[in-house]
């Protein structure tokens, strides 16, 4: 009696599938740490580009009045803005932010404190001294980065 046995060759053996679990493992451990802060990233950005609104703003207010204003609450509002006219704000802080609509931005003489304004940092402070106008604090919140000025 003769015994046949027939190569079996269909599927991937076990040290295969290892090789493809560790690949895909290594490629995961790459990736999640990059894109892991996307959200602080997008919010610090938001940061920074309302530092850019509030110098327009400051601007618009400077060339309709002729002369810089004194602080944000001449040119900063904190609910929907009114048809523009000389000695009005310019901008509105209803729209900024993550969670702006529950919770806006504050302009209170030379700073702007915004509480709970975002996810990712949580107090974002402004402040305009001389006509100069910075983001002066940003604390991370949880994992979130340091937003860098």
């Amino acid at each position: 009696m003769t015994r046949t046995f027939r190569s079996n060759t269909k599927g991937f053996t076990l040290i295969e599938l290892a090789v493809v679990i560790a690949i895909i493992a290594i490629l995961a451990a790459v990736a999640i740490p990059r894109f892991g802060n996307t959200t602080a990233t997008a919010e610090c950005s938001n940061m920074k580009g309302f530092v850019t609104e509030l110098m327009s703003a400051m601007s618009i207010y400077t060339a309709e009045n002729a002369m810089p204003p004194t602080g944000f609450n001449n040119f900063v509002s904190q609910s929907a803005l009114t048809s523009p006219a000389p000695g009005t704000p310019t901008i509105s802080t209803i729209a900024f932010g993550t969670n702006a609509i529950t919770s806006p931005c504050v302009p209170a003489g030379n700073t702007i404190t915004c509480n709970g304004t975002f996810n990712s940092y949580n107090p974002v402070t402004y402040s305009y001294n001389n006509g100069v106008l910075s983001l002066t604090t940003a604390t991370p919140v949880g994992t979130a980065g340091v937003c860098i000025r």
